[in-house]
């Protein structure tokens, strides 16, 4: 189970981590992705899929827009033309669509219920599911209980693995969320934070501590590093729309105007440096847009070092944007899979944290003082952080690699702990599974 099929490729690493694993571990067993765009989770990672949401469904059912122009006017269209008829027929209308969608919701629960036939576990992969600032409590909360129950009567169990969660602001909200953790088996957070509210709202212990499941990508430590010349030096760099662009919750236009200001002034820095500088996104829907911008702003100020910023425009898989990770020598990132994907791949990273999770990460990985808050968020200060990072790239290098190792097995104990779960006994493989699952243990708070 997962929200993806957005473009979002941190969250597309995480299902491909998880396909890849379990099969790796235990070839026979048969895997079926429930998605937010089940057309994109199929063509990407070639897995049977289902819709997550009845609105999926209805999107994936779509025919295609023939376009052309209505030749005749409807019944509807006729009754809008009419003030005082349309809003006598207003509540009769608003009726009508309540029961329509409960009854439609209903039809997609009964559907999906056959479609959980043999299933032994469903398992909610990664990604930050357990929040409620997008759709409110009937988004993602509603959803999530939903499928819980429907997976308990049919007697498979359920698993929430290395999940994000927060923010969770409404009393509604908690409350569903309260109920869906209490009807899970195995329950693991991606971070402090994430474990922290997770108790909070009420989750039974054993609760873990195992880091994003993007971290078992199987290619993390497949792309080759370039060889370049001495001195010669290539910075990325990953924006976000932060509050623009119609896709943060909060709209406001000077903090976007001020990130994008930072931003320019950092690759205006860079380069002046002698940097080889390259915008990337990780959100292929709304990240580029943010680039643009950063690069319009840079034009107005510094026409000539805007022309030598690069913008990575070409990405459209997970393979795609860990093979251009693995170029850099340094990244400065703010999208959260952004920095943990950099950091994957062992390239020492500064972050900039709109949440929690980026700043929880980040310290546990050993860099903490790379880690600059959003609000506030100055070119100056993203250069001083560069250059500090800059000095020491052999050695934050090295200690990345160690630590991706050590999550790396707490990873493969969870998917061996998922398997006996579902009632699959996988072998253990490189000696790595027994001693995860005592790490993970270690790891509780």
């Amino acid at each position: 189970m997962g929200h993806v099929g957005n473009g979002n490729l941190g969250d597309e690493a995480i299902i491909a981590a998880v396909i890849a694993r379990l099969r790796a571990r235990a070839p026979d067993v048969d895997l079926v992705v429930f998605t937010s765009n089940p057309r994109d989770t199929a063509a990407r990672h070639g897995v049977p899929t289902h819709p997550i949401r009845l609105r999926a469904e209805r999107r994936r059912r779509e025919p295609a827009d023939v376009g052309g122009p209505k030749t005749r006017a409807t019944a509807a269209d006729r009754v809008r033309r009419i003030p005082w008829l349309k809003a006598l027929l207003r509540p009769a209308v608003l009726l009508a669509r309540g029961v329509a969608t409960i009854a439609a919701e209903a039809w997609f629960d009964f559907r999906s219920f056959r479609r959980l036939r043999g299933v032994r576990l469903v398992v909610f992969a990664g990604s930050g599911q357990l929040n409620d600032d997008i759709d409110g409590p009937l988004g993602y909360p509603l959803v999530i209980l939903r499928w819980c129950v429907l997976a308990r009567l049919r007697g498979a169990a359920v698993s929430f693995a290395s999940i994000g969660a927060g923010p969770v602001d409404r009393a509604l909200s908690r409350r569903l969320l309260r109920r869906a953790l209490r009807l899970t088996a195995h329950r693991s957070f991606r971070d402090a934070s994430s474990l922290a509210l997770a108790r909070v709202l009420g989750a039974p212990e054993p609760n873990l501590l195992v880091r994003d499941l993007a971290f078992s990508h199987p290619r993390l430590a497949a792309a080759a590093r370039p060889v370049r010349a001495a001195g010669a030096r290539c910075a990325g760099i990953n924006p976000l729309p932060f509050c623009g662009g119609g896709y943060w919750q909060i709209q406001d236009r000077s903090l976007y105007d001020g990130y994008v200001a930072a931003h320019a002034e950092l690759a205006r820095g860079l380069v002046r440096q002698g940097w080889r500088v390259v915008l990337f996104p990780t959100q292929l829907r709304v990240d580029p847009e943010t680039m643009q911008d950063v690069v319009e702003r840079l034009r107005t100020v510094a026409p000539e070092e805007a022309c030598a910023v690069e913008m990575a425009t070409q990405l459209a898989e997970v393979p795609d944007l860990l093979n251009l990770l693995a170029g850099f020598d340094l990244v400065v990132a703010t999208r959260y899979h952004g920095v943990l994907l950099a950091l994957a791949s062992a390239v020492p990273t500064v972050a900039v944290s709109y949440h929690p999770k980026t700043r929880d990460l980040m310290q546990d990985m050993g860099l903490g003082a790379w880690c600059l808050d959003v609000e506030g968020l100055t070119g100056a200060s993203l250069l001083e952080r560069v250059g500090g990072m800059a000095s020491q790239l052999a050695t934050l290098r090295a200690g990345l690699e160690d630590q991706r190792g050590r999550y790396l097995a707490d990873l493969l104990g969870q998917y061996d702990a998922l398997l006996r779960l579902a009632g699959v006994v996988a072998p253990l493989r490189d000696g790595a599974a027994a001693p995860a699952e005592g790490e993970a243990a270690r790891r509780r708070r």
